[in-house]
């Protein structure tokens, strides 16, 4: 026992559990608080901000997450300047695409007034400094998730006080934007206590020498990113327009849960990750692929069927009778765990082969499935739609893409039967 505690593999996959179990309660509770506190519509304007939102990280964290990590393994004598780099692209790529992005919300008019402006900053503002932080994929690559674990966890137990006493004190939606702002700016600043490492400018020599192997290397996930983003909150943007901002808040209500719990093959692929780039061997890496999928699927299924069977309770109580009809969306949506636990982990088997290529291709797909069934079932099932619509995008991008493309064929036997070969 005392071994498996001491394995590095196992004490980060602790850690991050750690985080995210924490995470989720006390994020989840104030997100149902938040909820019953602004009403359906209002609520639903907020998701409405945050899914428009989502797409700045997808696009300025310009697809360096993974590579950040596999270069920090490969080269630990440059890491001081890939971090470095990193971080300023990011930074200016980041205030780049939120200009942009505030400009697109002001052209598609939808939830855009002058109450609302202020609030549409604050919250790319944040994300602006939550996509800068580059100090957690330092931390991965390290396998050293205890220091992200405890800074994320100071900020996020000291604002979610701070929100609820926002809420006690009936203070508008403005506050609730700048109380997320200033929480991922106390992160950056807790990550960063004891760091050594600082934020220099690498020399015009460095900068011309790694930043075009960067973008290359990263513009296939930063494509493969911004088209996930697209079809996990495409279906939000698509209820705004085609019905109003009750259902968008009900559907946001439901997909949250769902969401939450895509934290669980984020958690596993990524403690696994450094241990496939480092596999030498077929017969390694196929061992490592397989447990991993195996984890990750019986923890899904697990997720799900608790979900299902208690998703009646679990909306009444965090939500209340105004959400009921989320219940039935959460039966639905739940399923797409399991799918989105496929998609996250064999995606860390394509970055081991070097096919980025294959992973926006993937996407692609499912993004592709999603736009043409939104746009099919959401006028006749209304927000039921949009979750099937959800689920069979999934399952397209997760599974079915990968007999289109050689490379991916190996990991449809390993997906179905990783299970049994963890049992044997």
């Amino acid at each position: 026992m005392k071994k498996l505690i001491k394995n590095p593999v196992f004490s980060n996959i602790f850690w991050l559990f750690l985080d995210k179990g924490y995470g989720a309660l006390l994020t989840l509770y104030i997100y149902a608080k938040m909820a019953t506190y602004f009403g359906a519509s209002t609520f639903g304007i907020w998701n409405y901000i945050i899914s428009f939102g989502s797409l700045l990280p997808a696009v300025a964290s310009l697809g360096l997450n993974y590579i950040i990590v596999k270069r920090l393994k490969k080269n630990p004598l440059i890491a001081d300047k890939v971090l470095s780099l990193s971080f300023y692209l990011r930074l200016f790529t980041g205030i780049i695409t939120a200009i942009i992005l505030f400009v697109a919300y002001a052209i598609v008019n939808i939830n855009f007034n002058s109450d609302l402006i202020l609030v549409i900053v604050l919250l790319f503002s944040s994300q602006i400094v939550l996509n800068s932080n580059i100090y957690v994929q330092k931390n991965e690559a390290n396998l050293e998730n205890r220091k992200t674990v405890i800074a994320r966890s100071i900020s996020l137990t000291i604002f979610f006080i701070l929100k609820l006493l926002a809420i006690h004190w009936e203070l508008n939606i403005v506050y609730f934007a700048l109380l997320v702002l200033l929480e991922y700016v106390l992160f950056f600043t807790l990550i960063r206590i004891k760091e050594e490492h600082k934020l220099k400018l690498p020399s015009t020599y460095i900068r011309k020498k790694i930043t075009p192997s960067l973008l290359k290397e990263g513009f296939p996930l930063m494509l493969a990113a911004i088209t996930t983003t697209l079809y996990l909150k495409i279906d939000q943007l698509f209820i705004a327009s085609l019905t109003n901002n009750n259902d968008v808040g009900i559907y946001a209500a439901s997909a949250r849960i769902s969401e939450f719990l895509y934290a669980v093959p984020v958690i596993i692929s990524n403690v696994f990750f450094p241990k496939i780039m480092k596999a030498l061997t077929k017969v390694d890496i196929d061992k490592l692929l397989y447990q991993m999928f195996a984890i990750v699927l019986i923890l899904a299924l697990l997720c799900v069927l608790l979900i299902t069977t208690f998703s009646d309770t679990i909306i009444e109580v965090m939500y209340g009778n105004e959400y009921i009809y989320a219940s039935e969306i959460l039966k639905i949506h739940a399923w797409s765990i399991i799918l989105m636990s496929l998609l996250v982990t064999s995606s860390k088997y394509i970055l081991k082969i070097n096919r980025q290529d294959i992973i926006f291709k993937r996407e692609l797909m499912g993004l592709a499935t999603n736009l043409i069934l939104n746009f099919l079932l959401i006028p006749r099932y209304g927000i039921a739609g949009a979750a099937w619509a959800t689920l069979i995008s999934y399952s397209v991008s997760s599974f079915f893409s990968n007999f289109f493309f050689k490379d991916t064929r190996p990991l449809i036997k390993k997906q179905l039967l990783s299970i049994y070969y963890l049992l044997r």
